[in-house]
C-alpha cells in the first residue's frame, strides 16, 4: 500500500531508516511488531495523521542485541530510556522500540497480528480494533504512572 501523510517527506526518511533497520533484524529471531500511529494510518488510510516516528514493540531482552546490529550504520544514535525502550535515530528519523513484556502487562491481552506492508517496507502489526484496546489501555497507564510521579 502507498501511502502519504501531512508530513510525507519525514514519513519517507523515515521509512527509509526502518528499511535500514529490518534489514539488519530480518535474519535474527527478534520479532518486532508495528503500533501506534503509522500502524493506525495504514488502516484507516488518515493523510492528516501526523508521524512523527515509527513505534514498535521487541523483547527487552533483546535491546542489546539490537544495538549490537545497527551499531556499524551509518549516522546513527542508540540510547535506551528510563521508560523501558530504545530510541534509534538517524538524520531527524526515529525508531521507538517499547519493552514487549511491558506492553503486554499493561495491555492484559495477546493481540492479533498481521504482515502488512507500507510503501514497499513490510511489518508485522498490531490489528485495528486491537491497536484501539491497546491505545486505550496504555493511555490509562500513562496516567496512571504521571500521577504516581506528581502525587509524591
Amino acid at each position: 500500500m502507498q501511502y502519504s501523510s501531512k508530513n510525507n517527506e519525514h514519513l519517507q526518511k523515515m521509512l527509509g531508516f526502518y528499511k535500514e533497520f529490518y534489514e539488519k533484524v530480518w535474519d535474527t529471531d527478534i520479532r518486532i511488531i508495528l503500533y501506534w500511529s503509522l500502524s493506525y494510518a495504514y488502516f484507516t488510510q488518515d493523510e492528516n495523521n501526523d508521524i512523527n516516528d515509527i513505534d514498535i514493540i521487541a523483547p527487552e531482552k533483546e535491546f542489546l542485541k539490537i544495538i549490537e546490529l545497527v551499531k556499524d550504520m551509518d549516522w546513527i544514535s542508540c540510547e535506551l530510556t528510563d521508560h523501558n525502550s530504545l530510541r534509534l535515530l538517524k538524520n531527524g528519523a526515529k525508531l521507538s522500540i517499547h519493552s514487549e513484556a511491558l506492553a503486554l502487562e499493561i495491555v492484559n491481552f495477546i493481540p492479533n497480528l498481521i504482515n502488512i506492508e507500507i510503501n514497499f517496507c513490510k511489518f508485522l502489526s498490531l490489528w485495528l480494533d486491537d491497536l484501539i484496546k491497546f491505545y486505550k489501555k496504555w493511555c490509562s497507564y500513562e496516567v496512571q504512572r504521571k500521577s504516581s510521579y506528581t502525587d509524591k
